[in-house]
């Protein structure tokens, strides 16, 4: 019992600080367009929206961003939504 007792705590605790270390960027979206950004290359990703779906039934992790601008210098690409799926034998 006290096993199951640290293991919840660690869980709660271990996912107040994902909260708090994904909100200090502005998010999952702010996350991850920091991570696809690169100052050497003069490359800046904003994402505008980012969804997480788990589906149980066919074991799979969904991925979906919204509003992606990919800006390098003058020139800009603008996606509207991109999706990326993961199996759990994939990751």
């Amino acid at each position: 019992m006290v096993v199951l007792s640290v293991l919840g705590l660690t869980a709660v605790a271990s996912f107040i600080g994902a909260q708090h270390y994904l909100a200090s960027y502005g998010g999952a979206a702010g996350w991850l367009s920091e991570f696809a950004s690169s100052e050497e290359q003069g490359l800046t990703v904003d994402i505008g929206n980012l969804d997480v779906d788990v589906d149980l039934k066919s074991q799979n992790i969904e991925i979906s961003l919204y509003n992606i601008a990919v800006i390098q210098d003058e020139q800009r690409v603008t996606i509207p939504r991109a999706g990326l799926i993961f199996g759990w034998t994939s990751l």
